[in-house]
């Protein structure tokens, strides 16, 4: 093997465990310490878009990205209720990360609930 392809060989084998490790890495929580962490894996996790949480919390459709993206220094307590509502997750845990965390089943089962409600009223 040259060495270039050797070089290129062992850069894809480091790439591919970085990605592993942060795979790793976000199923451990880690994203999970931040309220717009919190918020979009939940909702990645419901399998929702942001428009389709949006909709489903009577919020505006930009919403719930610019908490994700944290554009919002104090996001309004009455919109992450609806929110949390929404996502069937507890308003402590996911404005503080406190209290009882969401199970992935759980969260799957309301994305599912949400997109067919979504489907029949269109």
């Amino acid at each position: 093997m040259s060495p270039e392809a050797e070089f290129l060989s062992r850069a894809i084998v480091q790439r591919k465990n970085l990605h592993n490790l942060l795979v790793v890495h976000n199923t451990l929580g880690v994203q999970r310490e931040t309220l717009a962490g919190r918020l979009r894996w939940a909702r990645e996790t419901a399998g929702l878009k942001t428009r389709e949480l949006a909709a489903a919390s009577s919020v505006s459709d930009g919403y719930p990205s610019a908490i994700e993206c944290e554009q919002f220094k104090k996001p309004s307590a009455e919109a992450l209720k609806k929110l949390s509502d929404a996502l069937g997750v507890t308003f402590d845990w996911l404005c503080f990360g406190t209290g009882r965390k969401p199970s992935v089943s759980a969260l799957k089962r309301r994305g599912k609930t949400i997109k067919s409600a979504q489907a029949k009223a269109a």
